[in-house]
C-alpha cells in the first residue's frame, strides 16, 4: 500500500507541476479563480483539491493552483 501512496504522489506531483507551468499565464487572480471555484460549488480545502487531482478533473485543479492551493497539499481525513 505504501508503494502505491508513493507512485501516487510522485504521478500527482508531476501533473501538478505541469499545471503550475500552463496556469503561469491564465490571466485569472486568485480571488477571481475562488470565486469560481465557489460558483462551481467546490469548496477550497486541501481535501477537495486532492479528491479532484485524483480525478483528473484539470479545470478544478488548475483554479485551485491559480487560487493559491499549495501543490504539496495532503487529505487530513
Amino acid at each position: 500500500m505504501k508503494i502505491l501512496s508513493q507512485s501516487f504522489s510522485a504521478m500527482l506531483g508531476v501533473m501538478l507541476a505541469s499545471l503550475m507551468i500552463l496556469s503561469a499565464g491564465c490571466g485569472k487572480s486568485p480571488e477571481e479563480a475562488r470565486k469560481e471555484l465557489a460558483a462551481m460549488n467546490v469548496s477550497f480545502t486541501p481535501d477537495s483539491f486532492v479528491e479532484h487531482a485524483k480525478n483528473s478533473d484539470m479545470v478544478v485543479v488548475k483554479l485551485f493552483l491559480v487560487a493559491g492551493m499549495n501543490v504539496n497539499a495532503e487529505r487530513k481525513s
